[in-house]
């Protein structure tokens, strides 16, 4: 995911349409495997973009609600998984702080969470969380409070405390935070802080 201003989306898409899978979400399907997770292979993808992450779901058999606000990711996707449109696959054009989450096995977030209104975030989480039954994955990433977008008061930021105490019913099956400098997708600078999560949700502790 980028900081996109209007009329960069096509650019974005055309860059990132190739992209490997996220490593969240590799982490979170081989684990479901592995494990022989006893739940029906029905995932949502929120901030799906042009769908790198879904067309590994797909390649794994599994069945795939896509979620993204842009009418030009719906209609990339619409042309290509046109042959698991409407079966395996359905795509819902919205904006993340007022989606509707069904029961589901997994939910991927690669990169899209941070982009939440930070009013909204807390009732999005809790549909996020009210929406995996015991043993259902999440995969996704937070951004660091040393994030260079960490000024941006449309967008939400956490530390390593405030992400851990998210997943204080999970299990992590993958838990990396990384600072770094690089580019984004569109060839910008930016100093990355990102916390990459891939967590397995378990019997809700007793205090």
């Amino acid at each position: 995911m980028d900081k996109i201003l209007p009329g960069e989306w096509t650019d974005y898409y055309k860059v990132q349409y190739d992209n490997p899978t996220r490593k969240t979400l590799l982490k979170g399907l081989e684990y479901f495997e592995n494990h022989k997770i006893d739940l029906s292979k029905v995932s949502v993808d929120i901030g799906c973009g042009q769908g790198s992450d879904i067309k590994e779901l797909l390649n794994r058999k599994w069945k795939v609600i896509g979620i993204d606000k842009e009418q030009e990711a719906i209609d990339i996707l619409e042309e290509r998984f046109v042959d698991y449109i409407g079966n395996d696959l359905n795509v819902i054009k919205s904006k993340m702080d007022s989606i509707s989450i069904p029961s589901t096995s997994l939910i991927n977030a690669s990169y899209s969470l941070p982009f939440c209104s930070p009013n909204n975030f807390s009732d999005l989480w809790a549909r996020i969380d009210s929406s995996l039954p015991i043993n259902g994955i999440f995969c996704g990433q937070f951004f660091g409070v040393n994030d260079s977008w960490a000024n941006n008061p449309q967008m939400i930021f956490h530390n390593d405390k405030q992400v851990k105490s998210l997943f204080s019913n999970y299990s992590f099956i993958y838990y990396r935070e990384i600072e770094e400098d690089s580019k984004t997708a569109l060839n910008t600078e930016k100093h990355w802080h990102v916390f990459h999560v891939t967590a397995i949700k378990k019997e809700k502790r007793e205090l």
